[in-house]
């Protein structure tokens, strides 16, 4: 029947921001907010991946370096802020307090976590 962008729509990128440049991240978030119908969601994580313990692990381990020569490195600016600032109603979720409310156990140190946002 073909996409309506004034409909609602609900988008997910975790694990996909780390991959992209900065311009390409804000471009993908920007068409993303283009497409997107008033209470469209969107999902993805919000830690950089250069801040990412992940990345300084991968780094060390030689049988990680494809993966890690593919990672560019985001979005350069912070995530919620981002989309707050293109029109979006931002909620973020700490990474340690969702594994104890789901009572998993969190074996990642590093800051960040997730954001949920819903359009404007």
């Amino acid at each position: 029947a073909g996409f309506d962008t004034s409909s609602q729509t609900a988008w997910t990128a975790e694990g996909l921001l780390a991959y992209l440049t900065d311009a390409d991240a804000a471009r993908l978030l920007g068409q993303v907010g283009d497409l997107s119908g008033p209470r469209s969601q969107l999902a993805l994580e919000s830690a950089r991946i250069a801040d990412d313990s992940t990345l300084t692990e991968a780094n060390t381990l030689p049988a990680l370096d494809q993966i890690a020569t593919l990672w560019e490195g985001g979005l350069h600016q912070d995530a919620a802020g981002w989309l707050r600032d293109h029109g979006w109603q931002v909620e973020q979720h700490d990474r340690a307090a969702l594994a104890e409310r789901y009572r998993r156990p969190s074996a990642d140190t590093s800051t960040g976590g997730f954001v949920t946002a819903v359009r404007l």
